[in-house]
């Protein structure tokens, strides 16, 4: 009597996989007839077909990675792939604003160089991105500890990569604007360079100046401590000025070492003048130029040549990459925090969208991670216990066939037909979809007593 009541049983749950699943039905009767096999180029696809496929890989976030294939519901299905979309937008829309920043870094080597090191480094943050997404997404249970240390280095790189989007889109909008800003810092410098030469004329610093200096205020003291009357005041005085009747003299003819000690001073005083004299009136020349010259990128390139060529190319571009970066990042968050927030323009706005998706995507991939459909899906004793149901299917199918019973009188499928159906149900039996892409879960199977379940 139990023997027929495993057969009712097992004859409906085959029907209603029979009804359900009609793509197993036609798989069955092509493996019959010898229509099924393995071609070589699934066995082994071409090179470009692997590349693809690992592109592909990394470049979306596979919503069957987030989840075990125990138990699978729909609404599971259906939140794995909304959780797998915004996390891989999240992150394409933060690589494509982020390239900028990693090409403009290194803008200094050849271009194609530069372009082969911006892309590998922003395909290694963006692969980053969503293998973190998806370990905080699926949460494994053998794997808890990686789980939690994944959420914090998925929230700290969303965060770094929205940082990034609004400097990136600064390089690239506003570039014109940030090296007008890097030449007006060169050419104050310049200029406060000629302002400390100036300034260091003004005094004079030359050791030979202060020790000849210094020999004639001691001979001015000794010779006006000196009567008129005493010797050695003409000895002192020639020392210091020369002959009485030479006073008139042009001693700026005179070579340096053959004139008094004074009148050597009075020399490097005049020299030291002159170039204090130059240096102010070039200095004002400058500061006329670039007031006349219209920007300082221009005043640069035609009154200071080398200062120029130290920091631009030919064309007026930044040759730094990472000072232009910088530079980006300094003027971006300082007009964020200041709140001059309509000077950012699409910086902003750009900023916002990537903040938006990435606060999105860390909040459903922990979402994700806590539904309770989860811990289901890596359910070992459900796994277990879903094996042995249709292993209890396939024992009254065999045990119809050794009887010669004629299971399904009313289905249009043999019994190797449907034995091979089984099979292929049973292999697939921890699937969440089948071929077509239509659910499957162990809650729409047909239900059965306790008392035949085989454990």
């Amino acid at each position: 009597m139990k023997e027929s009541h495993d057969l009712d049983k097992a004859r409906q749950a085959i029907a209603w996989i029979i009804s359900t699943r009609p793509d197993l039905v036609q798989k069955a009767k092509e493996i019959g007839e010898g229509k099924v096999h393995q071609s070589s180029e699934i066995e082994n696809p071409p090179l470009w077909k692997k590349a693809i496929t690992k592109i592909k890989e990394i470049c979306v976030v596979d919503p069957k990675d987030l989840h075990g294939h125990v138990y699978v519901t729909k609404g599971l299905q259906k939140n794995s792939k909304i959780t797998a979309n915004t996390i891989t937008l999240s992150n394409v829309l933060d690589a494509g604003f982020n390239f900028p920043l990693f090409y403009f870094c290194f803008q200094g080597m050849n271009p194609v160089i530069a372009f082969i090191i911006a892309l590998t480094s922003t395909g290694f943050v963006f692969a980053s991105g969503n293998e973190l997404g998806a370990a905080v997404a699926r949460n494994k249970p053998s794997n808890r500890s990686w789980s939690i240390w994944a959420c914090l280095g998925l929230i700290s790189l969303n965060v770094l990569q929205t940082g990034a989007t609004g400097v990136g889109i600064e390089l690239i909008n506003n570039r014109a604007e940030l090296e007008e800003i890097y030449s007006s810092k060169i050419a104050n410098q310049y200029l406060e360079k000629k302002q400390r030469k100036i300034a260091d004329l003004s005094t004079i610093k030359d050791p030979i100046y202060q020790t000849v200096q210094q020999k004639c205020q001691e001979g001015e003291a000794k010779l006006n401590s000196l009567s008129r009357s005493n010797p050695l005041w003409n000895t002192y005085y020639v020392r210091l000025y020369g002959l009485f009747d030479e006073r008139s003299s042009n001693w700026e003819k005179m070579p340096y070492q053959q004139l008094p000690v004074c009148r050597q001073v009075t020399r490097l005083e005049d020299e030291n003048n002159l170039k204090y004299q130059k240096a102010f009136n070039e200095y004002q020349f400058l500061l006329t130029a670039r007031t006349d010259g219209g920007s300082d990128l221009q005043f640069l390139k035609n009154h200071a040549q080398s200062a120029f060529e130290q920091h631009f190319n030919s064309e007026g571009q930044m040759k730094s990459g990472p000072i232009l970066v910088g530079l980006a990042t300094t003027q971006v968050y300082t007009k964020l925090f200041n709140g001059k927030w309509s000077e950012l323009g699409l910086s902003l706005f750009i900023f916002a969208i990537s903040g938006i998706t990435s606060i999105a995507a860390c909040t459903m991939a922990i979402t994700h991670a806590l539904n309770k459909d989860i811990k289901l899906s890596y359910d070992e004793e459900l796994e277990k216990e879903i094996h042995n149901y249709f292993y209890s299917l396939r024992l009254a199918l065999m045990e119809a066939q050794k009887q010669d019973t004629s299971f399904f009188p009313n289905l249009d499928t043999d019994l190797e037909t449907t034995k091979t159906i089984l099979e292929e149900t049973l292999e697939n039996e921890t699937s969440e979809t089948d071929s077509f892409g239509k659910p499957y879960s162990v809650e729409s199977l047909p239900t059965y007593d306790e008392e035949y379940r085989i454990d």
